[in-house]
């Protein structure tokens, strides 16, 4: 098996961010809760064997703005349903919320379609959450 180079970031983004130890689309990922970049989803996935980004909402796989490719279904649903991703995606839709309220202005355009999922995502972890305990 090919041996993988990884970037090294500082302790500080690692400690922010958070590696699923699977691949998706046989990439290794890397989510940021206080990524200020919005494009292309918030939050989104830096790929660490190259550039592509990764739109969590869809699961569009996408080098500079254009949609280079899609994980799969099954691969897309293990992640949107990892315990430890969606703290971080509720850290993170909080984060660019307060930011952008401080100041006084949206940071990225939702469209309707993202908003909705949004708001059935977060619904969702929080009433799991509440049946846990």
């Amino acid at each position: 098996m090919r041996r993988r180079r990884v970037r090294v970031n500082s302790t500080k983004r690692r400690r922010l961010g958070y590696r699923p130890s699977y691949q998706l689309n046989r990439m290794l990922w890397e989510f940021h809760a206080y990524d200020d970049d919005p494009f292309p989803s918030i939050p989104h996935g830096h790929s660490l064997d190259s550039e592509h980004k990764l739109n969590v909402d869809t699961g569009e796989i996408v080098l500079g703005k254009q949609c280079c490719g899609k994980i799969k279904t099954k691969e897309h649903k293990r992640l949107l349903n990892d315990k430890r991703f969606q703290k971080l995606v509720l850290v993170a839709k909080q984060y660019h919320k307060d930011k952008n309220k401080r100041r006084g202005r949206f940071g990225y355009k939702l469209t309707k379609e993202r908003r909705i999922k949004s708001m059935l995502f977060i619904c969702e972890v929080e009433m799991e959450e509440s049946t846990d305990q």
